[in-house]
């Protein structure tokens, strides 16, 4: 999980770039800018289904934002969790 909410800059935007290589996975909740965020994937992202909630949520702000999921990504929305 990455936590953007917090973010105080002159701009408060994010942009998270996941190459051809790149792998993402992510559980529970991650919290972008309340600015225009912008998600390239080139890669893989995978969200992970971890108890309690078996739930992932991606969630943007306010903003103007773009999920730009490109020929050769990957968005891969129910990759089961291992339970420790």
């Amino acid at each position: 999980t990455m936590e953007f909410q917090n973010l105080s800059v002159v701009t408060n935007n994010v942009t998270l770039n996941n190459s051809s290589t790149g792998v993402w996975h992510t559980a529970n909740t991650t919290n972008f800018s309340a600015g225009n965020d912008v998600v390239n994937n080139n890669g893989l992202i995978g969200t992970n289904a971890l108890a309690p909630t078996f739930a992932s949520t991606l969630a943007f702000g306010t903003g103007t934002d773009t999920f730009n999921n490109n020929a050769t990504g990957t968005l891969f929305a129910a990759e089961a969790g291992a339970q420790v």
